[in-house]
């Protein structure tokens, strides 16, 4: 593992970053060889004070494999770790039975094999040794790789920039005082300790990626927990006025010695608005933002390649929300969040997501959805769906420009979007919506679902259903990528593991217990597996437990809810707080296997896209669009017999489960369980019950209820059963004419699926010219569609003509009222110079010597001084 130390000078506002490499080994959780639980940064003399070990039950980390599990147990104030007296750790080269565990504040770099971290602790003293685990790659990248960045460190372990009021927001440019908050207790319970607070500006150019610290904004207690001042005090000066964009606030201890937990904690990524704002005003005038705006727009033009390899947008909300291989949840825009404030920069929409995967060049997609479920385009909406120049998410190797998580896409994408949109109410809004067009969903084809849930009941790609009977370890499904890795699924069923089913031991059917993910890839191979925590294991924190190459990972805090490894991620998509539904995605591919505990049994959803049809084998079918022959060796007469239940469920296992039965040398799983040919519960009659009306003849639940005897599990399997075929009805291809291309135009809606009609009504720029306003997407053929009539409409002017032709409208205006008075200026002038001739009923004429003349005064005999000018803006 590489590791990179930061060293601030004392006099000098730069961060060095230094470069080391060390060598770990990784030890396997097995009974013999067991997983190190450390907390390194103790020096010997805190190592000689640790007291005596205690055996407290905790909760179980190693597998049942003989013997009792072992158990450890947790003190979440402290972070502390008992372990049993028997278990012999290895430490530093002494045996050290009651060990600390450590967080981890900020991950800078990765490239998914080496990590460069800052180690946010009171004191670093490690001395490594084969044994040691320290940082988070332990071991030549066969750890996870985190991407933790500023916008990833949980709310409650941040700096708070709240908003004050009007003038007292740090996303504004006009402030006077603004205010930031924290928690003492996370920096030190000295309440006579100082902390530094200091601006600190991130960028990327081409001479690399810098933060500096810009300016030192105060000290203060940090028993105070808040701290206000007045951004007149903070001028930005110099160069760095014009190259620092974004940046962060950071509250640092002055003694280091006094910390408690964290020796600094930073804000969340903040626009430098606030603080450029007056250097700006000096050099561009008070519509700096605007400029700055133009500029980045004639910047940015020049390079829109990028745009031709990022993933269309599913042309739904349903298909958004299903599609979890290749798209997730946006948290800034997400439809079950219950704050009023969500969707900020997308007002309107009820739901955003991004794209998983970023392309070659490290851009991604942004799809955001109305009420409606309509795709919103940023061509109609200054709040649509935006593609990211910079995926939010980072891409491989993400410490190079444009590459680093979160940061890259604050200075392509986010500070742009306030210089044009926000900072200008929203005037110059159209010259970024240019540069990010919505990557409308034309070319979007959505994936298939298939799934395994209940007592053992398995709906395949193609939509044929059938139910395993036997026990043991099943080929779930295989198949080789176009870069020849194989990924193999693989699942374990099992007699009902809970016995409290109404006194029954529930043996007539089997559920999914296990379930193990394979990627090899050239000479490298990969493994995961999710386990239902079993009656006898403590259930009260999570119902799984994920193992990543045979190492238990945890996902209870928000920032490690998604953790990359080389050939997959593994993310917690869980809602209840249980960690009790994981994703793995195969990111390069959109194949999503997603696990859930469904009521005390295992569900497992496998979304594939289309390039999977056809190779894919195993018990989920071969997904090539016909369901009939997903079994394997089946035919007509065997599809017929079965429909007609005239197969008994023995024979049916035999012919066409049991040949996905795993071999051992072939087992994903690391204790192998061998099928049976012949289970006893595949003969076993079904308990006689009164069927469950609930279950509204719905078979999988009826079947539930007999085998088990419980309301909740043949619900859930109700639900579950139901919930495929929603998915599939959710995944329906649907054809679109994508957007109605009529720039700076106002709809009468925006649904542009085939059957819709569109009317555009007027123009929000120039004037609507054309002979049809009105369109309707219409097919052209089984598969192609396009707008009837051919588009016409045309708003009359683009945001540069516009603004050119008001200004020439407005002078225009203005000169012909001058000519207009000065005309009657003359009329009047000579009248009253004129006697009037009452006998000729008109008047005379004027006198000679009082014949009025108008002329352009002079210019100026002298320039305004450079004195003058200066003096003027400064009191601007």
């Amino acid at each position: 593992m590489r590791f990179l130390t930061a060293r601030i000078a004392q006099n000098s506002s730069e961060i060095v970053f230094q470069a080391t490499n060390t060598k770990h080994e990784t030890i396997p959780s097995s009974s013999d060889n067991m997983c190190l639980l450390s907390r390194t940064g103790l020096d010997q003399t805190t190592r000689s004070q640790l007291p005596e070990l205690k055996v407290v039950k905790g909760e179980e980390i190693f597998p049942q494999t003989g013997g009792n599990p072992l158990t450890r147990g947790e003190d979440k104030i402290n972070h502390k770790v008992t372990l049993p007296s028997k278990i012999k750790f290895p430490f530093m080269g002494t045996i050290y039975e009651h060990l600390y565990t450590n967080t981890f504040q900020l991950a800078m770099l990765t490239d998914g094999t080496s990590s460069f971290a800052i180690f946010n602790y009171v004191k670093m003293d490690i001395t490594p040794d084969k044994f040691t685990q320290s940082g988070f790659n332990a071991g030549e990248g066969r750890g996870p790789t985190l991407h933790v960045n500023p916008g990833k460190v949980s709310g409650a372990e941040r700096l708070q920039l709240p908003y004050m009021g009007q003038g007292q927001g740090w996303n504004e440019t006009a402030t006077t005082q603004l205010t930031l908050k924290w928690n003492s207790s996370l920096l030190t319970n000295n309440g006579n300790a100082n902390i530094n607070i200091s601006l600190m500006g991130y960028k990327e150019n081409s001479n690399g990626i810098t933060w500096h610290n810009l300016r030192n904004i105060g000290t203060i207690r940090a028993s105070a927990g808040q701290f206000t001042f007045q951004t007149n005090d903070i001028n930005c000066i110099g160069p760095v006025c014009d190259e620092y964009e974004i940046g962060v606030v950071m509250a640092e201890l002055q003694d280091q010695k006094q910390a408690t937990f964290y020796r600094f904690i930073i804000s969340k990524l903040i626009p430098l608005g606030f603080f450029v704002n007056n250097a700006m005003v000096m050099k561009l005038g008070d519509n700096w933002p605007s400029q700055k705006c133009k500029m980045w727009h004639e910047k940015d033009k020049q390079d829109m390649g990028w745009l031709n390899d990022v993933e269309s947008c599913p042309c739904t909300l349903v298909q958004a929300l299903s599609d979890v291989g290749r798209f997730y949840s946006d948290a800034g825009c997400y439809l079950y969040d219950k704050r009023t404030s969500k969707c900020r920069y997308h007002e309107g929409s009820v739901h955003c997501v991004r794209s998983v995967q970023p392309t070659k060049s490290g851009a991604g997609n942004q799809c955001c959805y109305d009420a409606r479920g309509n795709l919103r385009y940023a061509a109609d909406s200054f709040r649509g769906s935006t593609p990211d120049k910079s995926h939010g998410l980072g891409a491989a190797p993400f410490g190079r420009l444009d590459l680093v998580p979160d940061m890259s896409h604050w200075v392509l994408d986010i500070a742009s979007l306030f210089q044009c949109c926000m900072w200008t109410d929203y005037k110059d809004c159209d010259y970024y919506m240019d540069q990010r067009p919505t990557i409308d969903c034309k070319g979007y084809n959505p994936p298939t679902p298939a799934m395994v849930f209940g007592q053992g009941h398995i709906e395949t790609f193609d939509g044929m259903h059938q139910r395993m009977c036997g026990h043991g370890d099943f080929l779930l499904m295989n198949t080789t990528l176009p870069d020849n890795s194989v990924v193999t699924v693989q699942g374990r069923f099992y007699e009902n593991v809970f016995p409290e089913i109404d006194g029954e031991r529930g043996n007539t059917s089997v559920i999914l217990t296990n379930v193990g993910i394979r990627v090899v890839r050239d000479s490298s191979t990969e493994t995961v597996e999710i386990r239902l925590k079993l009656p006898t294991a403590d259930r009260n924190e999570r119902y799984l437990d994920v193992l990543v190459n045979q190492h238990y990972h945890f996902f209870k805090s928000k920032q490690s809810y998604w953790q990359d490894f080389k050939s997959f991620t593994v993310v917690n998509t869980d809602e209840t707080g249980k960690e009790a539904n994981f994703t793995v995605i195969l990111k390069q591919y959109g194949l999503a296997i997603q696990v859930a505990d469904c009521d005390k049994t295992l569900c497992v959803l496998v979304v594939a896209p289309p390039s999977f049809q056809g190779k894919v084998q195993g018990l989920l079918g071969n997904f090539n669009g016909n369901a009939t022959d997903d079994l394997l060796h089946v035919n007509y007469t065997i599809t017929e017999q079965m429909k007609q239940d005239k197969v008994d469920d023995l024979t049916l296992y035999q012919f066409f489960k049991y040949p996905w039965a795993t071999q051992e040398k072939d087992s994903v799983l690391p204790i192998f369980v061998s099928p049976s040919y012949d289970p006893h519960i595949c003969s076993a009659d079904q308990p006689k019950r009164t069927p469950l009306q609930e279950c509204n003849n719905n078979e999988h639940c009826l079947f539930d209820y007999s085998a088990t005897g419980s309301r909740n599990i043949a619900l859930r399997t109700k639900s579950m059963s139901m919930r495929i075929h929603e998915l599939r009805h959710f995944l329906t291809p649907v054809r679109s004419c994508g957007l109605l291309n009529v720039p700076r135009s106002v709809k009468s809606n925006t649904n542009y699926l085939l059957g819709q009609t569109v009317t555009v009504e007027s123009c929000r720029q120039g004037y609507l010219q054309g002979d049809d306003t009105t369109y309707r997407c219409s097919a052209t053929s089984e598969t192609t569609q396009t707008w009837s009539p051919s588009i016409t409409a045309k708003c009359s002017d683009t945001v540069e003509t516009a603004d050119t032709g008001m200004i020439v409208g407005i002078i225009v205006a203005v000169l012909a009222a001058i000519i207009i008075l000065v005309i009657i200026v003359v009329v009047v002038k000579r009248r009253k110079n004129r006697k009037f001739d009452s006998s000729k009923g008109q008047y005379g004429a004027p006198k000679e010597e009082e014949t009025v003349s108008y002329s352009r005064p002079d210019k100026p005999s002298k320039e305004p001084s450079d004195e003058g000018e200066e003096k003027r803006a400064s009191q601007d």
